[in-house]
């Protein structure tokens, strides 16, 4: 299942939601933080943060992202 899923990619990362079609409370439930507009989302993305690797996905809910470790990664 998708929602498994993504509650995986939560305890994970740190992944905010920017959306008119959910509700905080219902981002909430799939361990993703709210964010109103995307301004707020890449500041509090930033928080605490010298460097960020970010990713934004337009119309994220018909992506599924495939995460890899840059460790795991192969080399040439």
């Amino acid at each position: 299942m998708q929602v498994v899923y993504f509650k995986e990619l939560a305890e994970k990362f740190q992944v905010i939601h920017v959306t008119e079609g959910l509700s905080p409370e219902q981002v909430k439930r799939i361990n993703f933080t709210y964010s109103p507009n995307l301004h707020e989302a890449i500041q509090r993305a930033s928080e605490g943060l010298q460097c960020a690797a970010v990713a934004i996905f337009p119309s994220g809910g018909n992506t599924i992202p495939d995460v890899i470790s840059p460790t795991t990664m192969a080399t040439p």
